[in-house]
């Protein structure tokens, strides 16, 4: 088995990109760093698990110097690769604080790191001090639509991409009459939400009216086609209108009974997923990083499930073990350069920390019979290089929470053990 710690070995990006000057020393793939890195902004709000890992992703190499702002005691405040750290107190002082730092003129690019922090900054997308950092065009409407999954998969089908058949609603006569039309097993997600939260399988009737009723905050719902394919994520870096550099990779094992981030992935190399990365570039005119979830349908046309615009995918972190270069291809969009060439993967299968983690704290076996951490071609990513602190403290804050649902099972069941015994008491 080979422990991924830090990885220093490959890059990727398109194949109409010109290369940058590159020296093989002992079969050995090493490149020439950059002479003037760049300034990175990274935004957090409610990011938590593997996402940790972007400021190492991007710093690492020296393409960028990393600066995060996040909520005072973020944990990725931890992180050995902030030069700043900006902190703000709530949500309410999210902008202010962020509307400053960029005013500095100190930043070459921001990149959101979740759908919260991307949301609350997309309802000022008309701030002038705002705009020259905006992933898309100042008149896309990508700045309206894509908070609401319900606009947004309208919008990517008149862009022309690719997606499963929706249906929204917003009661339950509408949610049992749109089901009934896709056909029963279907997919119901929430208008908004990220990371499966919202979305649910519904295979039959009975189902719509006891989530609708344990879901009464969420006014808008989405009703969608269920694909029995293959499903998997492709992480890319956009720029000027082409993809330069794009990353993908099966989800073989998922949290959540399939529906929520993934825990092992296999790297995929498709001409089919090139071409709606392509797709998805010219449509969006996408400038950063960013990604998507698609799955296979019946006829074997892969079709976007999430598209992850205004952010990147919480898997992007680990491209390099795909053979990709996510900091090098986002350097070379902000600077007009090129992107070296992909190189071989370092392993096909990769476990992602904390995710992993948890997995194994649920006692699953899945994972072992799917790609087993002591085959050659099977990795496991903890942690970036120097990330030991944050590492530890991700651990501590996760095993402490499994502790604390198990000592309340406990109590729990300790109390209705004494419940039946007063009961058995009071029968005599």
């Amino acid at each position: 088995m080979f422990v991924h710690f830090l990885s220093d070995l490959v890059f990727l990006p398109c194949h109409s990109m010109k290369m940058l000057h590159k020296l093989n020393c002992n079969d050995e793939f090493s490149y020439i760093m950059p002479v003037n890195p760049l300034r990175l902004l990274l935004v957090y709000n409610k990011a938590h698990g593997n996402l940790m890992a972007y400021p190492w992703m991007f710093a690492h190499d020296g393409y960028f110097e990393v600066d995060v702002l996040a909520p005072e005691g973020h944990l990725i405040e931890c992180s050995q690769w902030i030069q700043n750290r900006i902190s703000y107190t709530n949500e309410d002082d999210l902008m202010s604080t962020l509307l400053s730092a960029l005013s500095s003129g100190r930043y070459d690019w921001m990149h959101c790191i979740d759908e919260s922090s991307r949301d609350i900054i997309l309802r000022h997308c008309d701030d002038p001090i705002l705009l020259p950092y905006l992933p898309w065009p100042a008149s896309s409407p990508l700045s309206r639509n894509c908070s609401n999954k319900v606009e947004l998969y309208q919008w990517c089908r008149d862009a022309g991409l690719p997606v499963p058949a929706s249906f929204e609603v917003n009661d339950l006569d509408r949610l049992k009459q749109c089901a009934a039309e896709i056909g029963y097993p279907c997919m119901l997600k929430g208008a908004q939400g990220s990371r499966g939260a919202t979305v649910f399988f519904l295979e039959d009737e009975s189902q719509c009216e006891l989530i609708l009723k344990d879901h009464k905050g969420i006014q808008s719902w989405l009703v969608q086609e269920f694909l029995t394919g293959l499903a998997g994520t492709t992480s890319m870096v956009c720029g000027h209108g082409e993809a330069y550099a794009t990353c993908s990779s099966y989800k073989n094992v998922m949290l959540n009974g399939g529906l929520g981030t993934s825990v092992v992935k296999q790297f995929v190399r498709s001409e089919e997923l090139e071409r709606l990365a392509f797709l998805v570039a010219k449509a969006t005119q996408y400038h950063g990083a960013t990604g998507f979830d698609w799955m296979m349908n019946a006829n074997g046309q892969v079709c976007i499930i999430d598209p992850h615009f205004g952010r990147g995918p919480s898997s992007m972190m680990v491209s390099h073990i795909g053979g990709v270069r996510i900091d090098q291809a986002l350097y070379a969009v902000l600077t007009k350069g090129s992107v070296l060439p992909v190189q071989p993967m370092s392993a096909a299968y990769v476990w992602i920390f904390p995710q992993c983690l948890h997995l194994l704290l649920e006692g699953l076996i899945e994972a072992w019979r799917v790609a087993c951490p002591l085959r050659r071609d099977v990795t496991i990513f903890w942690f970036g290089r120097r990330e030991w602190r944050l590492f530890l403290k991700q651990s501590a804050a996760l095993l402490g929470g499994r502790a604390r649902v198990l000592l309340g099972r406990f109590k729990r069941s300790i109390r209705f053990s004494r419940n039946r015994l007063s009961d058995c008491d009071s029968v005599i």
